[in-house]
Order: C-alpha cells, then structure tokens, then sequence
C-alpha cells in the first residue's frame, strides 16, 4: 500500500492492477500495468510540486525479474523497465 496524496494505492497480486481506495474503503479508480504481476512491493514516486499528473509506480514483477517504471494513475505499458534477478519490492530516497 502507499498514500498518493489523496488516496491509499493497494496492488493486486493476481490482476497487475493498483486501486485507488479513499478512507471510507471505496475504490475510486484503478490502473492496469500492462506486463506487471505480482503487484505487492510497489513505490510511487510523488513529484509534490507538480502534482500527480507527474508521479511515477515503480513495480517489481518477480515473474520474469522485471522492474516496470509506469506513469501514475494513468497505468498502461512500462516508459521503461530494468531487469534484475528476482525483483521482490521498490522504494525511492535522494
């Protein structure tokens, strides 16, 4: 899970999909990521100044040893992926 800002973003194992829940549990939206499975660890890259439009998911899919760089909340195919041995979860610092 991860807060967006306005929303709580809770990954799909099963579908590839991240929903987004407001507090009262509702899922307000969703985004598929397109050759993204086992969504557990994922981080979203939040750029406070310039708002959601510009936020990032950053998705390890361990089937295949696949880190997927997708844009948030729109979902679709990766801008860009990298490959690593096993990838289990994501997280971003300076």
């Amino acid at each position: 899970m991860q807060w967006d800002g306005k929303y709580v973003a809770v990954g799909d194992t099963d579908t590839g999909m991240i929903y987004r829940v407001n507090a009262r549990g509702q899922v307000k939206g969703s985004l598929q990521l397109s050759g993204a499975n086992y969504v557990n660890q994922f981080w979203i890259a939040l750029a406070p100044s310039r708002g959601l439009r510009h936020a990032k998911a950053i998705v390890p899919s361990q089937d295949g040893g696949v880190v997927g760089y997708y844009k948030y909340p729109a979902g679709g195919p990766p801008i860009t992926t990298i490959t690593v041995s096993e990838p289990f979860g994501a997280t971003v610092s300076n």
